[in-house]
Formats: structure tokens, C-alpha cells, sequence
């Protein structure tokens, strides 16, 4: 008799992985399930009270400025910090000290007390530091989650040695880990380098609040910018041990999505005048309750309630911004004509309206979380304080100009 091969596991095995009056199942099954049951125990372990997240965690709660204010992957923060430590008559009081040193560990010869000059974009430069009376032309091009673009390590160097002719340059490529720079004139520098020297800088310091501050930078550098540190040699150790936990955790995490809409939402339910309409994946939309008595309003085919004006809250995966924009859908009923042409009468409020296309219309839009915003830690509150700005003035005049194109 021909036929499909019977599974290799026997009606024993399959009796006491499943019970008699389960059907019998194959190898692979049996494995998935033995596996699953494995990532499970590994979630309660990495979750215990003796597990070595806990000891991560506390090493992570340590209370760091930098962190606070959003600076850790921020470059313009970072070379804000490092231009104040070469600025010598900054707070800190310390002179050219760490110009001194800076030099000292690259091996830049000073032959003179310096005398500085700290120049912050000047032609889009990160950090330019003259030295006057040792006639030295310190260049630092800071990358910290970015990498060289448009040619801009040989056209700083072009601009840098056309105004400055005699002086001796040096150029400095700073990035995270040392990489190396594209230009030859430039010399790599990690910030593992920069803490070094900012370690020795530290030594002898009275405990001021400079010094706090300088140590928490260095505590800064040393968590995120430095692979080999306790807190990096601490985390290859727990994924080690949890791997098949870790990685499902992070299959299942919140994206940026999850968290924007999460407090989108919760901001909706505090206005009783606006409704949620529909969300799925990077789009969330949301209407007016009293825009559902305008007749011929749920005419539009776009969504399954036939709204035709909706806002819209947009999350662009690749750069993280959200946007709230206000849009209108395809219908035949004349209503959509009414209220396009009426708002056109309002070019301030709504600017890009020109002629009514077929499908959808783009009446409004404003930004809830910018390019500057994405790297900050409090990024949600932001959004928050933007929407609520939103919702005190140009939702109103927006409902207010809606209500005047119907009358």
C-alpha cells in the first residue's frame, strides 16, 4: 500500500508530549514546543530577583547630566562640551589647560603660553581652535551617529588653509570608535582618546561642580562611546546566557510607531470634542465629533466610517519626525467642493490649497516631533506639548474656519 510516509514519532511519544486524544504531530512540532517552553524559562530567569539584569540596571541608574539633558548621541551637544574645555576663559577656570594637554597627547609641540581663539561652524566646521601666539590652527571634524557626506573633510581642509597660510593645522577626524577619516591630512581620534585625556585633565581637581559635570561626561563616553567597558562586558555576558530570551524580546518590543500613538491616543481620550477613527501601522487618524452631524460628511470611501475631513498623524520611519496634517477625502458629494473652496479663503491658516484634485487633499499640517527632537530622551513630552499647543489655537481656528464655509 503506497502513501505518505507515517511520521517518525511513535503514538508513545506523541501520548506523552500531548495526552491520548491529541493527534499525532511530527518532529518538528514536538521541537518548536520544546523550544518555546525553553525561551519561556529563560524569561523568568532573566527576569528574577538574582539575575545580572538587575546588576545592569543599577549601573544604569546612575544619574547622569548629559543623559538627562538628551546629549548622548547628540553632536552638537558634544562639541558644545569639548569647545567649552579649549575655551580659556570659559567657567571652568582651568585656562588652556586642556588645550595644553590635548596637544601634549598628540604630540603638537607648544613653545609658547597659548593664547586661544575657539571658533564653533565657522563655514560648517565643528571646532576650530587658533593658537596665536604659537601660530597652531587646531581643526576637529566631530562625528558621533553620522559619517563624512558631500565631501567635507577636503573642503574644510580647502577653506581652513586658504585663510590661514603659515600657521601649522592640524586636522582631527573625532568619531566613536577612531575610524578613519577619508582625507589623509586628517588624523583619527576616538572618543576613548578624548577620555583619556579629559581623565588626566580631572586629576588634581578640587570637588567643584565643573568636576562633577567632567565626570559625568566621562561616565557618558565610558557607557555608550567605549565597547569595552563593565557595562558593554556586562550585557555580552547576559545575552550570552539569554540569547533566545533577548532576542525575543526584541522581536516584540514598542517601535518609535507604537510609543507615538500609545500617547497620541491617550491625548484624544482627554478632548471629549475629538474621536478615534482608525490606526494601523504609521498612521494614525482621528476626527470631530460634531463634524459627524454635517450632512453629506460621511460620504468619502477612504476609511470605513466615511469621514471626509480626518487629521492624520504621520510617523516617517526613516528619520523618526511625526507630523499631524489634516486631509481630505475622495467623494462626489458637493460638500467636498464647499469646504476646500471656503478654506482657500484663508491662505495664512491654509497656505498650499490650489485646485481640488480627485482623490485626496492635504488642508493643514504641522510638525509634533522634529529632526532636532528625535534624539532627545523626552521626545513623548515634546509631542505632547506640541499637540496640546495644536489643540489651544490652530484647532480651534481650524474648526472655527470649517464651521464658517458651511454656513
Amino acid at each position: 500500500m503506497t502513501g505518505t510516509p507515517p511520521d517518525k514519532t511513535s503514538s508513545k511519544d506523541s501520548f506523552l508530549l500531548f495526552g491520548p486524544k491529541t493527534p499525532q504531530v511530527g518532529v518538528s512540532f514536538c521541537l518548536y514546543l520544546f523550544i518555546s517552553m525553553s525561551t519561556q524559562q529563560e524569561l523568568v530567569r532573566l527576569s528574577s530577583q538574582n539575575s545580572p539584569l538587575l546588576k545592569l540596571e543599577s549601573m544604569l541608574n546612575q544619574l547622569n547630566f548629559f543623559e538627562v539633558t538628551g546629549a548622548t548621541r547628540n553632536e552638537l551637544r558634544h562639541s558644545n562640551f569639548i569647545a567649552f574645555l579649549f575655551s580659556e576663559k570659559a567657567s571652568h577656570n582651568l585656562g588652556t589647560k586642556f588645550f595644553k594637554l590635548f596637544c601634549k597627547y598628540n604630540e603638537i609641540e607648544l613653545l609658547h603660553e597659548p593664547s586661544l581663539q575657539v571658533l564653533r561652524e565657522w563655514h560648517n566646521i565643528d571646532l576650530l581652535i587658533f593658537d596665536r601666539a604659537n601660530g597652531i590652527l587646531i581643526v576637529i571634524e566631530n562625528k558621533v551617529d553620522t559619517s563624512e557626506h558631500s565631501n567635507q573633510l577636503p573642503r574644510y581642509r580647502a577653506i581652513v588653509e586658504k585663510r590661514y597660510k603659515s600657521e601649522r593645522k592640524h586636522f582631527f577626524y573625532l568619531t566613536k570608535h577612531g575610524e578613519e577619516a577619508s582625507d589623509d591630512h586628517y588624523s583619527s581620534l576616538s572618543y576613548e582618546q578624548m577620555r583619556e585625556i579629559l581623565l588626566e585633565l580631572r586629576q588634581g581637581l578640587e570637588e567643584n561642580d565643573f568636576c562633577i559635570i567632567l565626570s559625568h561626561y566621562i561616565q557618558l563616553i565610558e557607557r555608550h562611546f567605549m565597547p569595552n567597558n563593565d557595562i558593554a562586558e556586562l550585557c555580552k555576558r547576559i545575552y550570552e546566557e539569554h540569547k533566545a530570551a533577548i532576542d525575543l524580546v526584541i522581536e516584540h518590543k514598542p517601535n518609535g510607531a507604537d510609543e507615538v500613538f500609545d500617547r497620541i491616543k491617550t491625548l484624544i481620550a482627554q478632548y471629549p470634542q475629538l474621536q478615534m477613527d482608525y490606526s494601523l501601522g504609521t498612521l494614525l487618524r482621528f476626527s470631530v465629533k460634531d463634524w459627524d452631524n454635517i450632512p453629506g460628511f460621511d460620504t468619502s470611501s477612504w476609511t470605513k466610517s466615511g469621514r471626509l475631513v480626518l487629521f492624520e498623524v504621520n510617523y516617517n520611519t526613516t528619520d523618526d519626525t511625526v507630523t499631524l496634517q489634516l486631509y481630505m477625502g475622495p467623494s462626489d458629494h458637493p460638500l467636498r467642493k464647499q469646504i476646500y473652496e471656503g478654506l482657500k479663503e484663508y491662505p495664512k491658516m491654509f497656505p498650499r490649497l490650489r485646485k481640488l484634485g480627485e482623490k485626496w487633499a492635504k488642508l493643514y499640517s504641522t510638525t509634533l516631533i522634529s529632526k532636532d527632537d528625535v534624539e532627545r530622551d523626552n521626545r513623548l513630552e515634546i509631542l505632547e506639548t506640541n499637540f496640546e499647543r495644536f489643540m489651544s489655537y490652530e484647532f480651534a481656528e481650524i474648526n472655527e474656519k470649517i464651521d464658517i464655509t458651511l454656513k
